[in-house]
């Protein structure tokens, strides 16, 4: 019995251990609370600015609260426990409605980078676990490739927050992303079909510049040959008049 009693202490022991941890490596919640929170230095103030507004309006108008966090390294935690724990100890979405949305950005620096969106139970209906890696591979991942944080960002948000609003759903989004990948490949189909088409027309110029030179060509022998024949008859002519004059003498 007191065997298992010990145990018990030590799995209490370890779980506050393992919360303590959690609440120093996570940020403390700003305050004045805001919804960006540009720890990392990865935008410019401007930036921050348009970003808040956007949040700050979009939070008044539909109750959905969505903060961006973003920080130079996880402390050893996984993206995902650090959005959560940010979601959970930040208050994000209230407890009420717990319809929060914690978009999580680590850029790269020493280590790899990262991102996550974490979503309360309020929302993750609307806006389930696949769709926000989906958000992440699609929208951010490729800006973020190229150092551009806030497009990244910006694209993020111009998915989430229409299905946060309920404007359409990730099912719709994702129709919408089969049909904008249609209309691309039928735009590369007519890129390379133009491209044909101005090869076909610059080959046919090529041919028609060559067969003109040829002619060139032609016509210069041919007038090089009459000529002579002109120069040969003024010749004949002049000995012709010679002649007749001599004998006129």
């Amino acid at each position: 019995m007191s065997r298992i009693k010990s145990i018990w202490v030590l799995l209490v022991v370890v779980i506050m251990g393992f919360t303590t941890t959690a609440l120093a490596q996570v940020p403390e919640k700003p305050n004045p609370p805001r919804l960006v929170n540009d720890f990392a230095g990865i935008f410019t103030p401007q930036q921050v600015h348009v970003l808040e507004d956007t949040l700050v309006r979009f939070s008044k108008k539909t109750s959905n609260q969505v903060t961006i966090v973003t920080v130079k390294d996880l402390a050893g935690m996984e993206a995902s426990q650090f959005a959560y724990e940010i979601g959970e100890q930040w208050g994000v979405g209230g407890s009420k409605l717990n319809n929060g949305v914690v978009i999580l950005i680590k850029p790269k620096n020493e280590t790899k980078g990262q991102a996550f969106i974490a979503t309360g139970y309020g929302v993750e209906g609307v806006l389930p676990d696949a769709s926000c890696s989906r958000i992440i591979n699609n929208e951010m991942i490729p800006a973020f490739k190229k150092d551009d944080y806030f497009a990244g960002v910006v694209k993020a948000l111009n998915v989430v927050l229409p299905v946060l609003a309920k404007e359409y759903s990730i099912e719709v989004f994702g129709d919408r992303l089969e049909t904008l990948y249609s209309e691309v490949i039928k735009l590369h189909k007519n890129v390379k079909d133009a491209q044909t088409n101005a090869k076909a027309a610059v080959d046919d110029l090529s041919r028609q510049e060559f067969e003109l030179r040829v002619k060139m060509e032609e016509t210069k022998k041919q007038f090089e040959m009459y000529k002579a024949k002109m120069e040969a008859l003024l010749i004949s002519q002049s000995e012709l008049i010679k002649e007749m004059n001599k004998e006129d003498e």
